[in-house]
């Protein structure tokens, strides 16, 4: 992804979640993600199995939260369009449920960045209480899908 965890730092699934605690989307007047490679509707190099899952986050987006498919899409590709998932990477991902990844991508953490929403209502609580990551500007190209699609 950005930095890869060495010997002695965090474990790499703590620093996965690192990486999502932290991450916030560009500002609309900043440089927008780097697109690199394509596969299908995603500016993310993935395998059969990781297109699936990403598909699976992009239904949660969908499902639960009432944004369209076209938004929930590019709400993914702001947060992976520039980042090479390795495939130790992609199998850590595939450890939580896509409901944890999604969360993630559509909620901002708690003021004190301890955690993100995991998609669990036991744990998660009342997600009204939670802040909801602005969408990416349309005029970005992590739109790939027309609204309606």
């Amino acid at each position: 992804m950005t930095r890869k965890p060495s010997e002695g730092d965090i474990g790499a699934a703590d620093w996965l979640q690192e990486q999502m605690r932290n991450w916030r989307p560009p500002r609309p007047d900043t440089e927008m993600p780097r697109v690199t490679v394509r596969t299908a509707e995603f500016l993310v190099r993935l395998d059969d199995g990781m297109l699936g899952y990403f598909r699976e986050m992009a239904d949660v987006l969908v499902e639960r939260f009432g944004i369209s498919r076209a938004e929930a899409v590019a709400r993914i590709n702001a947060r992976y369009a520039d980042i090479e998932i390795e495939p130790a990477e992609q199998e850590l991902m595939t450890h939580e449920l896509p409901e944890y990844w999604a969360f993630g991508v559509y909620f901002l953490p708690h003021a004190d960045a301890s955690r993100l929403p995991y998609g669990d209502e036991d744990l998660d609580g009342d997600l009204s209480k939670w802040e909801v990551r602005p969408a990416p500007p349309r005029e970005w190209p992590v739109w790939t899908l027309e609204e309606g699609t």
